[in-house]
């Protein structure tokens, strides 16, 4: 299993950071440029535990679908995103607040 650790400061309320990480409308205004769409479940406003969004995406070159839950989300201070359907086998994100 490959492990990516990625550490982002953001001089912001731990609060206020955690919610807009769970926007939809946030992530798609931040990927304009990838040309990525929300085509199914939690299409817009905040994504909460066990909503499902399925994303269409050209990366790569390649055009791609998947579609991810959130499993885990224990508010302020962490979520886990997990692909439930794409090309990946098994591809899980922890999002860490603090």
């Amino acid at each position: 299993m490959t492990l990516i650790d990625l550490i982002t400061v953001i001089n912001a309320p731990t609060e206020i950071c955690f919610d807009l990480s769970l926007s939809i409308d946030l992530e798609l205004a931040a990927a304009k440029a990838c040309s990525i769409r929300a085509i199914g479940g939690v299409c817009t406003g905040s994504i909460g535990l066990h909503g499902r969004v399925r994303w269409r995406a050209k990366q790569f070159g390649i055009a791609m679908t998947h579609e991810s839950e959130i499993t885990a989300l224990e508010r302020p201070t962490y979520f886990q995103d997990t692909m439930v359907a794409g090309i990946f086998k098994n591809f899980q994100h922890d999002h860490f607040f603090h």
